[in-house]
């Protein structure tokens, strides 16, 4: 079960003809459809109206628009509506559609600016009108349903990951960078004889014998000074240097499930290149080290979907041979020591 969508139905007031259109189709037909209608005049309340009507089409999920009478309120709430990128339905009277003779100001007409819309016209609530106008709000809602029960999903993962131990989130999301890492393709290497962290298993990917890329993954609840200088030593080791290769490009990539502050990031990682949203190069700037690294980090996991979702265009994108960011990064000379008494000053 989904919880119900919201409609918010802008339309001219105390008109006989529009409260019928109302009441008995389009009333009937939301509510049929699990979708709360919501219009300012049948609402209980006791707020300014202009204010109550904001607070409604803010809180809807789409909007009705009944053109009939051209009221100028109506107007101005299908346009808010359509500013919020909330979709709008716009239905209208037969006859509003084209000039009338006692009508010499041409005000019940639809305005020019919108008479290229998709307008629903009515002339009584039969259900020639009542079919058209559900086939619209089906295929309006087709996508908003969608992404409701994909949110409801998404919460329901990530109550599940929630619930388990750190322990078990971290292994967890070790399984789910090793499992895409295999479907995209990319080779995985063991060595149980190294050191803890290096035990951690180490996948390269090795393109036509000319650019090794090795990527390597650590997940953690969150990132500490000293593991993030560990991993981003351009020192750190590689399982694979037996590999033919004429450069390499190393990948560390850091899922974590507290949120990371790139400030943080930015402080702690010296000589590295900010590229993108906690995203980081470096290349040693001298010819003889052709190597380059990115270190990405990925924060705030809330479930292995969630994971899987940010992390596979990245194995992908490395699979397909895209552009990384390895822009050279300047490293400024050593500051060289000189003795003062009995220590030592830069």
């Amino acid at each position: 079960m989904r919880p119900p969508l919201k409609c918010f139905i802008a339309s001219a007031f105390e008109r006989a003809d529009v409260d019928v259109i109302y009441d008995k189709v389009v009333v009937r037909l939301l509510r049929g459809l699990q979708i709360q209608p919501r219009r300012v005049d049948r609402e209980i309340h006791n707020d300014d109206i202009d204010d109550k009507i904001i607070e409604l089409i803010d809180a809807a999920d789409f909007c009705i628009a009944d053109l009939t009478y051209a009221r100028p309120s109506v107007y101005y709430e299908a346009g808010y509506a359509w500013g919020q990128a909330k979709p709008v339905i716009y239905i209208a009277r037969k006859d509003h559609f084209k000039p009338k003779d006692e009508d010499k100001e041409g005000n019940e007409r639809i305005h020019f600016d919108l008479q290229m819309k998709n307008i629903i016209s009515w002339t009584k609530p039969d259900g020639d009108f009542a079919d058209r106008l559900k086939r619209r709000i089906q295929h309006v809602i087709r996508p908003l349903v969608a992404q409701h029960q994909a949110e409801m999903k998404a919460s329901a993962h990530a109550a599940t990951f929630a619930s388990l131990s750190v322990v078990e989130r971290r292994n967890t999301l070790m399984a789910t960078c090793v499992k895409e890492a295999k479907r995209a393709g990319i080779k995985a290497h063991y060595d149980k004889h190294s050191t803890a962290i290096a035990a951690e298993p180490e996948f390269f990917y090795n393109k036509r014998g000319a650019l090794l890329q090795t990527i390597r993954f650590f997940p953690a609840e969150r990132v500490t000074k000293a593991q993030l200088k560990l991993y981003a030593s351009p020192l750190f080791g590689s399982l694979t240097g037996g590999i033919a290769h004429r450069r390499r490009l190393r990948h560390v990539i850091i899922p974590t499930l507290n949120r990371v502050s790139a400030h943080t990031v930015n402080s702690w990682l010296n000589y590295w290149t900010p590229v993108e949203d906690k995203t980081f190069t470096h290349r040693l700037p001298d010819g003889n080290h052709p190597d380059a690294a990115v270190l990405r980090v990925i924060d705030k996991i809330e479930s292995p979907e969630a994971l899987t979702e940010r992390l596979r265009p990245i194995l992908e994108g490395i699979v397909r041979g895209d552009t990384q960011p390895t822009e050279p990064v300047v490293v400024p000379p050593e500051i060289p020591l000189r003795r003062a008494g009995r220590g030592w000053v830069k």
